[in-house]
């Protein structure tokens, strides 16, 4: 998942004031990893970045996780927030 927080980094300092704020956040909740990854800026890409980071992402949570996973990309309000959930179902025992 560290695309996410390069990501977060490389296309926050070219569309958000300075000084750049990052946030992470992990949770584990009802056999669910949810993965969020919120900074300020806004979603671009056309100042230098072809999406490719993103799509290569989604291409491997579905090689790795098919059918089991969810991947957003989202902006409000001056933040861009990058969120994976994936879905752990419970091991029989």
């Amino acid at each position: 998942m560290h695309a996410l927080v390069e990501n977060a980094v490389k296309h926050g300092m070219r569309s958000s004031p300075l000084p750049l704020r990052v946030r992470l956040a992990c949770v584990y909740q009802q056999q669910w990893l949810r993965i969020d990854v919120t900074n300020g800026g806004r979603i671009e890409t056309r100042a230098g970045g072809t999406g490719v980071g993103m799509r290569n992402l989604a291409q491997r949570l579905e090689s790795l996780y098919p059918g089991r996973h969810l991947f957003a990309l989202e902006e409000a309000d001056g933040q861009v927030r990058a969120s994976v959930a994936i879905h752990r179902p419970e091991q029989a025992g």
